[in-house]
């Protein structure tokens, strides 16, 4: 009893940003023992599908959704060469909606 299925996707778009990173001990950044550097640009892709339906006398649905679904690796924040945080990778997850 399909009454309407749903696709989405959007793009996020970071561009290169300067940083404060002394002893950040980065691998994948090179500072060139610099205090400040630049964080790479990156894009992040997002997909989902949301199936809508009804079961008895109530409407419901379904999602299944990616996050970074190219897998990219980022850093949202790196702070002072003292806090880090590296991006999570893919993300999978669904959820289930019943109206009453």
């Amino acid at each position: 009893l399909l009454t309407n299925v749903e696709l989405n996707a959007g793009i996020s778009y970071v561009g290169a940003r300067t940083t404060y990173a002394i002893g950040a001990g980065l691998d994948d950044v090179d500072n060139n023992g610099d205090e400040f550097f630049l964080l790479d640009p990156y894009a992040l892709v997002d997909l989902g599908v949301t199936y809508y339906f009804n079961w008895g006398n109530t409407a419901n649905k379904f999602q299944l959704l990616v996050n970074n679904a190219l897998d990219e690796n980022y850093y949202t924040t790196i702070l002072g060469g003292t806090r880090f945080n590296p991006a999570d990778g893919r993300s999978i997850f669904g959820r289930v909606e019943f109206g009453f």
